[in-house]
């Protein structure tokens, strides 16, 4: 058995296509989310609401005020808190893939892999996601995902 490379194993275009074609949307980061999680979750939310996709940005752990100011729009839920209910076909995962940030949903997520997609620009990962775009020639997981949201129209 070979050693996990954390490294794209999927297509722009397939990752659009899986998007564009999910009735309901989970979207989530890390634990104790900074800007560019935040920010990364509320560039998906708001491409899938341009299209009349429904969506949930789930928050994992303490966020600061100043953060949470910035999505004020979004359809937003945190974990401790709340518990996920299964109604999401896809789950879009941002700005992390490892196992140790995402710990308050891991059993959750484990269960669910094939629903997952994820994007990430950090070079180092876990096998969370299903298919994934990893780009760590981006200095932000928002930059990542400009060619995303390009493909979504």
């Amino acid at each position: 058995m070979s050693e996990f490379e954390y490294r794209t194993n999927s297509t722009i275009e397939a990752l659009v296509s899986r998007l564009t074609s999910a009735r309901s949307v989970m979207i989530l980061s890390h634990e104790k989310p900074d800007g560019d999680a935040i920010g990364s979750c509320a560039v998906v939310a708001r491409a899938l609401d341009a299209l009349g996709i429904p969506s949930e940005t789930w928050l994992l752990g303490a966020v600061a005020d100043s953060l949470r100011s910035l999505i004020p729009d979004l359809s937003v839920r945190s974990i401790p808190g709340e518990v996920p209910e299964d109604d999401h076909d896809l789950i879009v995962l941002v700005d992390t893939g490892a196992w140790a940030q995402l710990a308050p949903m891991a059993d959750f997520l484990r269960t669910r892999r094939e629903r997952i997609i994820g994007i990430d620009h950090h070079a180092r990962g876990d096998d969370v996601a299903g298919e994934r775009i990893v780009d760590t020639s981006c200095g932000s997981c928002t930059q990542a995902l400009i060619p995303l949201v390009d493909a979504m129209g």
